[in-house]
């Protein structure tokens, strides 16, 4: 059982990290845009890309309707957001209890806003995104409530 768990937990751990490079590459990207990036080059870039992509072609409006300013605090802010994964991550993979706690509160505290963007915009990443997240807190509570019971259990009966 000790195995399965550690599987459980080298998932997740990896697929914070692969958070941080996403979240990385998205606040690279705000901070080259809110500093360097014309509008226009933007936009050229994302027709020539992809001219059919209704995916892309929102980010870039998007993108084109932030003031710069807002911009660079969401760059700024995405790198202290890929800080706390590299901590969940690399505190998940060496199976520290503390990253468990860490995680179940960091990613079940972002729930409800996921579920409130989802109820203002659907989209099925969104969906996937609340459901995965959601198995993750689920699978860690459980696992911290297992491990609780089970030292409490050998303290007893020691």
């Amino acid at each position: 059982m000790n195995k399965h768990r550690s599987v459980g937990l080298s998932i997740i751990a990896f697929g914070k990290l692969i958070q941080v490079l996403l979240v990385l590459a998205a606040g690279s990207a705000a901070l080259i845009f809110a500093n360097r990036v014309p509008p226009e080059s933007l936009k050229q870039w994302a027709d020539a890309t992809a001219p059919q992509s209704d995916f892309l072609q929102g980010i870039v409006d998007k993108v084109l309707g932030t003031d710069n300013k807002t911009l660079a605090i969401v760059g700024k802010a995405s790198f202290a957001y890929a800080a706390l994964f590299v901590v969940e991550g690399i505190g998940l993979w060496f199976e520290k209890v503390w990253a468990e706690y860490l995680t179940v509160i960091v990613t079940g505290s972002f729930i409800p806003f996921e579920v409130y963007g989802l109820f203002n915009e659907f989209s099925v990443v969104k969906l996937v995104t609340i459901i995965l997240n959601s198995a993750v807190v689920v699978y860690l509570t459980v696992r911290l409530v297992v491990d609780h019971r089970a030292k409490k259990a050998k303290h007893e009966h020691a």
